[in-house]
């Protein structure tokens, strides 16, 4: 799943828009963020930062940027070994 902040209305167009194929939950009081410890831009602005969890539910990659596909599947396929 994504995980954004911001107005859910603004949310509804970006996630037609895009059309990842996975949910994404909005994250108006930004208490995801926070809880994960994510980096922000002067406070205005969340940066990007991927997770990926195992099936316990604990973060098993962190990147804090926007990486390859190809590089998320080959994670995917390390966790999952």
């Amino acid at each position: 799943m994504g995980v954004n902040p911001g107005k859910f209305k603004g949310h509804e167009k970006f996630e037609r828009k895009h059309r990842f194929g996975f949910p994404l939950l909005h994250d108006e009081d930004w208490k995801i963020a926070y809880g994960f410890k994510i980096l922000t831009m002067s406070g205005l602005m969340q940066a990007r930062t991927v997770y990926i969890l195992d099936k316990d539910m604990r973060v098993q990659y962190v990147n804090k940027g926007m990486p390859t596909t190809e590089e998320l599947q080959q994670e995917l396929a390390r966790i999952n070994r």
